[in-house]
């Protein structure tokens, strides 16, 4: 539908309602005036009764009184044709009111009484005034059809009556006179009725595009509530659905959250349990490596050594995944030594650069401070994993590791480059680099070997850090990786850290030093028991082993009553009936003062928070390694050095 016809559409319908509204409004008036008529009627005929009996008999023009019942007299015309003329416009009015019928005979009867009472005067003066009178109330039904009607019954009557003709010229001038001004009254009522009903049509047409505004804004007003309430029905049920969606998140976060935590405990009972006998694997492979002088067999002793350090590196690795993933790995800043860390790490990655005939060289700029605020152990796992890579992918030239720093002040950086002459990478391949389980290619994984963790760990290391990791590399060029790191505040230098020790530095053999010392052992693996009895007893200590904490306890108070105390005790911290951290808080409790060392398979910080926490003087990851005869030795020469100081009395 165009626009022009629905516009005609709109205005039809507008005057077809009001045509509606201006037929009810004619309907009412027309009742309106009917009832305004029927008392009329009544009035009129009572009224000419009583004065044809009592007025016309005094009127010396009229009839005696006792003609008139005669015919042709004003009591008899009252009676017979007043009487005919207010019934039928009665039992109209009764029937059919407001009907336009109704109107005409209403009219018509009113008239005929105009004409009784002009008749009944006998042409008295003022005796016209009924005519005005009749065609002025037969005005109030609004319809000028009406006062036609009525103006052609006058005509009629006076043209009937013959007054217009008469011989005398005054009676007929009056006559004329007389509809002149019916006439003109007339004219003029017509007039009037029309004007009204122009107002009457304008109003009802006002009216009907009132309704049509309401009846439209109605219609609007309805669909926008039933679309407000499907909204709101709809805005109920995706509440409804997010809720449940919460309900189900929540759920699986408490599920996810719970799962975590089982992988964590699994994770860390499956490092506990393979870092145990690692434990003696490692230590036995050591004692093969220094006691066989067969080839064969030293090699397959170092192949046993080099697979154990390979799958105890794994399972670091996926310790640290697992609580990178968790969000659970805590990195503790503290002061430290970047030469320090940067010693240790060239120390350790020595022996596999000479195996290699790979030279690493080693680059510490001036600026770089004594001491800055970081974690050591993480900034060194990420730098022996850069370092190894960049030895593993190398077959020829040197590993370069140069250590810069740069600071504004507020945000001072310590930058690490790792280059390597080795094969490269494509652009390609340093996109899949830093994904778990993930490196350059399939090929390099085959050729190579490795989990593809420790580039995903070392970044996520150097982001905890406050750092990151980039790569720069081309095929065939070498690589170079970029680490940097927040350097915290480096305004303390610790003047006694000096530069990183050579071995020449670390004092005489523990052979020497351990000889003479009581160590107490509780482990609860046999294997490492006789493997830790080994290592100590070979070093010259004197040791004692035991199988659990409350065993331990026993030894080390009964000792000590017995005036033999042990120098050190080596305390296992997942052992059976009574745990190394437990039997630490009651050796503690019971006010012993030696020295304990807690031994653990899992190095996460919150088990060296505990042991500290417990009473342990020292916190050693397993495998047993060096740093167990490193720590025992220099307590051991600071017990001597106390021992031999005099005291002043």
């Amino acid at each position: 539908m165009t626009a022009a016809s629905a516009l005609s559409r709109t205005y039809d319908l507008a005057q077809d309602r009001a045509g509606e509204l201006v037929a009810q409004q004619s309907l009412a008036i027309g009742r309106r005036t009917d009832r305004l008529f029927a008392w009329l009627f009544v009035a009129q005929w009572l009224a000419g009764i009583a004065a044809a009996i009592w007025i016309a008999p005094a009127n010396p023009r009229w009839p005696k009184f006792a003609d008139t019942f005669f015919a042709g007299s004003p009591l008899c015309s009252v009676t017979v044709l007043g009487t005919f003329a207010t019934l039928i416009p009665l039992v109209s009015i009764w029937r059919w009111p407001g009907a336009r019928p109704t109107r005409y005979i209403v009219a018509v009867c009113q008239m005929i009484w105009a004409a009784l009472l002009f008749q009944f005067s006998a042409g008295h003066t003022g005796s016209h005034f009924p005519v005005f009178g009749s065609l002025a109330i037969l005005a109030c039904y609004r319809d000028w059809r009406v006062l036609v009607v009525a103006a052609l019954l006058v005509l009629l009557h006076n043209l009937g009556h013959g007054s217009l003709w008469s011989p005398n010229a005054n009676a007929a001038q009056q006559a004329w006179e007389r509809l002149a001004f019916v006439l003109l009254e007339v004219a003029a009522l017509v007039l009037v009725i029309r004007l009204a009903e122009r107002e009457t049509w304008n109003s009802a047409i006002s009216q009907a595009r009132l309704e049509d505004a309401n009846r439209l804004l109605d219609v609007e007003f309805r669909e926008r509530t039933t679309n407000f309430r499907r909204y709101t029905e709809r805005l109920e049920r995706i509440r409804d659905e997010l809720h449940s969606q919460a309900e189900e998140l929540q759920k699986a976060r408490a599920e996810a959250e719970d799962a975590n935590a089982a992988k964590s405990n699994l994770v860390a009972t499956v490092s506990h349990e393979i870092r145990t006998p690692m434990t003696a694997i490692l230590g036995y492979a050591d004692v093969l490596i220094g006691s066989l002088t067969d080839a064969e067999h030293l090699k397959a002793a170092r192949t046993i050594r080099r697979n154990s350090e390979y799958l105890l590196k794994l399972v670091d690795d996926i310790l640290d995944l697992s609580k990178l993933e968790s969000g659970k790995l805590a990195v503790e800043l503290v002061p430290c030594s970047p030469r320090r860390i940067v010693s240790d790490v060239v120390q350790l990655m020595q022996v596999r650069a000479d195996a290699k005939r790979i030279a690493l060289e080693v680059e510490v700029g001036d600026c770089v401070p004594r001491s800055i605020i970081t974690d050591p152990m993480r900034l060194r796992q990420i730098l022996l994993n850069l370092v190894s890579n960049a030895i593993k992918f190398s077959s020829q030239g040197a590993i370069r590791l140069r250590a810069t720093y740069t600071g504004d002040g507020a945000n001072p950086l310590l930058e690490f480059r790792i280059g390597d002459e080795g094969i490269g990478m494509t652009p390609r391949q340093i996109d899949k680099l830093f994904y778990p389980f993930a490196q350059g290619d399939e090929s390099t994984s085959r050729l190579y070997g490795g989990s593809g963790l420790g580039l995903w760990i070392s970044r996520r290391l150097a982001n905890l850090l406050g750092g990151e990791i980039h790569v720069e590399s081309a095929p065939g060029q070498g690589s170079t990786f970029i680490v940097s790191i927040a350097a915290g505040s480096h305004a303390l230098r610790y003047e006694n850290l000096g530069s990183p020790a050579s071995p020449s530095d670390l004092g005489p053999s523990p052979l020497v030093v351990l000889k003479g010392r009581r160590v107490l052992v509780a482990d609860d693996s046999p294997d490492n028991r006789e493997l830790v009895s080994f290592i100590l007893g070979k070093a010259g200590a004197d040791v004692l082993a035991v199988e659990d904490g409350e065993r331990a306890i026993q030894a080390a108070l009964s000792a000590e009553r017995a005036g033999m105390p042990f120098d050190v005790i080596l305390m296992d911290v997942q052992m059976p009936q009574l745990d190394g951290f437990t039997a630490t808080e009651r050796l503690r409790g019971e006010g012993y003062q030696g020295f304990i060392v807690a031994l653990t398979a899992d190095a996460r910080p919150e088990q060296l928070q505990q042991s500290r926490l417990s009473g342990c003087d020292a916190c050693l990851a397993k495998p047993i390694d060096g740093s167990l005869l490193g720590l025992l030795g220099e307590y051991s020469a600071r017990k001597s050095a106390a021992a031999e100081t005099p005291h002043v009395a």
